[in-house]
């Protein structure tokens, strides 16, 4: 998960994920991660999640992904 003061992406895995404009949608009602108009944005966020995560990383340590829960 990456967030802003205006937007968070959510990120599960290989599935696709959210993304809240939380400024025009602060209780995140609306996931815009298939709208074309966001495409951008979610990858601007990701490509930062994705840097960060590459340079926080522990040398040696296995990658372990988990999947979203449903409740």
């Amino acid at each position: 998960m990456i967030r802003t003061e205006s937007e968070k992406l959510n990120v599960y895995g290989d599935e696709s994920g959210e993304y809240y404009n939380l400024s025009a949608d602060p209780r995140e009602f609306q996931n815009l991660i298939g709208d074309g108009g966001s495409a951008d944005r979610v990858t601007a966020l990701r490509d930062r999640l994705d840097r960060w995560q590459s340079d926080t990383a522990v040398k040696g340590a296995k990658e372990r992904i988990v999947s979203k829960t449903i409740a």
